[in-house]
């Protein structure tokens, strides 16, 4: 029966995470001795070289506390996620995430996986990828530690245990899988298809301080939510964070359901849902009726916009998975006609210099749609 344990925790205080942690996985009936010995992978969000008070990448207190409990079974840890080469710079990465400090504490191992040694997994469930690319090194681990941070995203909706495993694929196979999911529904398949053939023991969401709004990255913005959420499933993770955030339909929840990965009434959940005031992300299919979505989706879809902040570090240029950015005359270019809306040029750049909007005429279209539902929800039209 898969398990969902829910924490209230309104701090980044190591004991009481560690206390918290150890709790929980007594309610989901998880054996920590069960990896005396073995190799463990603490997998968690390292979007890019962000500040933990940005509430983008999984905190680093969060992560220690959690480290230390698989310390008391096991030296043989390692923190880890894949790079993009969009940045190139991984060591700043480790380093400003907080996650080097943690591993020189612990005198564990930090990695950053790169595109080599690739091998090719399989599921009959899967629907768009049949066969998907991971790191070889990740079939070493006995046991993947899922930690992800709860996050909005503009592209899924929801960043939760299952869209975090997509950082087990290396970043050149990331971009291909961008180009075939150029569209949620597609993006959030292929995140299923990922997850069907991975699907980590244990899931530990860094849900204290999240990120609501145009997530996954700076256009998103720190909210508490006090809750971390531990479970042997990450199917039924996300499917709690989902409604403790008042999320009605995230894709990948829904995929999964589709294909039978898990059954609803199957899962058991301690601990007492609260509902959160969570600003969802301003993506078309939330924040308009279906009618409208059909007929003026290229219209209202916020897009990517360059900015005064634009340091022509190229970051955007090599994220782009459609290669739709490209320098002209010195000023950053994005070709409407090639965006696929993935927004990783949003949540790569590190100087925020990519905003997310809609054009003059997407805003007249929102504000007929709210005056003619007369619903205007959580503050999101902008």
């Amino acid at each position: 029966m898969p398990t969902v344990s829910i924490k209230e925790c309104s701090e980044y205080d190591k004991n009481k995470i560690k206390k918290l942690v150890l709790e929980s996985l007594k309610e989901i009936k998880f054996d920590l001795k069960k990896y005396r010995n073995k190799k463990i992978l603490l997998k968690p969000n390292l979007l890019g070289p962000f500040e933990p008070k940005e509430a983008i990448t999984t905190h680093p207190i969060f992560m220690q506390a959690v480290a230390e409990i698989f310390k008391k079974v096991t030296n043989k840890i390692t923190i880890a996620d894949s790079s993009d080469q969009a940045y190139g710079r991984d060591d700043k990465v480790l380093e400003t995430t907080g996650m080097n400090q943690v591993a020189k504490k612990l005198k564990i191992k930090t990695e950053m996986f790169k595109a080599k040694n690739i091998i090719f997994l399989k599921s009959e469930k899967n629907q768009i990828l049949k066969q998907v690319a991971i790191q070889s090194e990740i079939k070493n681990f006995d046991l993947i530690v899922n930690m992800p941070k709860l996050k909005t995203h503009m592209l899924t909706g929801l960043t939760g245990a299952i869209k975090n495993i997509f950082g087990l694929v290396p970043s050149y196979y990331k971009r291909e899988y961008h180009i075939k999911g150029n569209t949620p529904k597609k993006f959030s398949s292929i995140l299923v298809d990922i997850y069907n053939v991975i699907q980590p023991k244990l899931n530990i969401i860094d849900g204290i301080v999240a990120l609501e709004g145009d997530g996954p990255s700076r256009a998103g913005k720190p909210i508490k939510i006090n809750v971390i959420l531990t479970s042997d499933n990450a199917i039924a993770s996300d499917l709690i964070a989902a409604k403790i955030l008042g999320f009605e339909n995230v894709l990948t929840n829904q995929f999964a359901l589709e294909r039978n990965l898990i059954d609803k009434k199957d899962i058991k959940v301690i601990g007492e849902i609260k509902l959160k005031n969570f600003e969802k992300p301003s993506h078309i299919k939330q924040v308009v009726a279906p009618f409208v979505a059909g007929l003026f989706q290229k219209l209202v879809t916020k897009r990517p916009y360059v900015n005064k902040n634009c340091k022509k570090c190229l970051t955007c240029l090599k994220a782009c998975p459609a290669k739709a950015i490209s320098l002209k005359n010195n000023n950053i270019f994005i070709n409407k006609n090639k965006c696929i809306l993935c927004y990783c040029c949003s949540e790569l750049c590190p100087y925020n210099a990519i905003e997310l909007k809609r054009s003059w005429l997407g805003k007249k279209l929102i504000n007929m749609h709210d005056k003619m539902f007369k619903k205007v929800k959580n503050g999101r039209r902008k």
